[in-house]
């Protein structure tokens, strides 16, 4: 999603949003005029504006944000985490061809990872081999 489509979003939702206070304006007049609005309408009334209130902040703290969705801002709070253990333990991840590593693994293609202790110098390694190929899930970590 680009900015380009957030502001179209934006855009249409304003415009929404303009028709709602006259739809309210125009219920308001019937009430006035002794025209009983049902207490579901006025329910589902204030469903929809609060509705698109919520539409209108998502789309303009995305566009603040200068983010294109919140997944994508979840993702980069993950990476840059990441980041931080593998600059602060000058951690490296390497998959490796497991035919060449015999039957204790299967033959199968692992996972290296080695980290040093930035105290004591020392490094070390975990062989993570995945349950399913190709794919690390948190019990693999273990």
């Amino acid at each position: 999603m680009t900015i380009e489509t957030l502001n179209a979003i934006k855009s249409e939702a304003e415009a929404l949003q303009e028709s709602t206070l006259n739809l309210g304006a125009a219920l308001d007049s019937a009430e006035v005029a002794g025209v009983t609005v049902p207490t579901e309408v006025d329910t589902a009334f204030e469903e929809l504006t609060t509705n698109l209130f919520t539409i209108i902040s998502w789309v303009n703290q995305a566009i603040t944000d200068g983010t294109e969705e919140p997944e994508l801002t979840a993702m980069q709070n993950f990476l840059n985490e990441i980041k931080a253990v593998f600059d602060k333990y000058s951690a490296v991840l390497e998959r490796l061809d497991g035919t060449g590593y015999g039957v204790a693994y299967g033959g199968a293609d692992f996972f290296r990872i080695s980290v040093t202790d930035p105290v004591s110098g020392n490094v070390e390694t975990k062989d993570i081999v995945p349950a399913v190929a190709d794919t690390i899930t948190s019990a693999d970590l273990v």
